[in-house]
């Protein structure tokens, strides 16, 4: 608990470089420094459907990627939503995406937070809380949790939310 209030007192602003990385909200504190320049480690998981996808199919395609670790369960998650989705419509119509990992435990609970909320990008999920294979592979220690991934299938920034999204993406897509 004590290293979760320390990061949310670490917040700063993530920054935009054709050369080199952005930065995390966390910059020099983060436990996932060492993904930023990384390609994606590709996962499978199922949608809301029970048909798997990798996350190859839709990181390193020429577009941007954000891909959201989040449950309907998670009060900041819940209230960070509105700003992912605000985001994705804005930048949808420029190739920006938007994958949901959830780490809820009840599938109906999901569904619900996505369709209440109108959450209409692709939703995966094991429904394994915690312990969700993709969660696993990323060390998702908490959430809400992202990472933005580059046309070319490199992860650029971890850990964006609220106003260090928006600024980010409109760094990128220029407006």
């Amino acid at each position: 608990m004590k290293r979760f209030i320390i990061f949310l007192f670490c917040l700063t602003v993530a920054t935009v470089s054709q050369s080199q990385p952005m930065a995390t909200g966390y910059v020099g504190m983060s436990p996932y420094a060492h993904l930023l320049g990384k390609k994606i480690t590709d996962v499978v998981q199922p949608d809301m459907n029970g048909k798997k996808h990798k996350l190859s199919e839709y990181c390193g395609k020429g577009s941007y990627v954000l891909v959201d670790f989040w449950a309907s369960w998670c009060n900041p998650c819940m209230m960070e939503m509105p700003n992912v989705k605000a985001c994705w419509q804005k930048y949808k119509g420029q190739g920006f995406k938007v994958v949901g990992i959830s780490l809820d435990r009840d599938k109906k609970s999901w569904e619900q937070a996505v369709k209440r909320g109108g959450y209409n990008w692709i939703h995966l999920s094991d429904l394994n809380h915690f312990e969700n294979s993709a969660a696993r592979t990323y060390n998702v220690q908490y959430i809400p949790w992202n990472f933005l991934v580059d046309p070319k299938g490199k992860i650029v920034a971890i850990e964006l939310t609220g106003d260090d999204l928006v600024q980010t993406l409109k760094k990128i897509y220029k407006k």
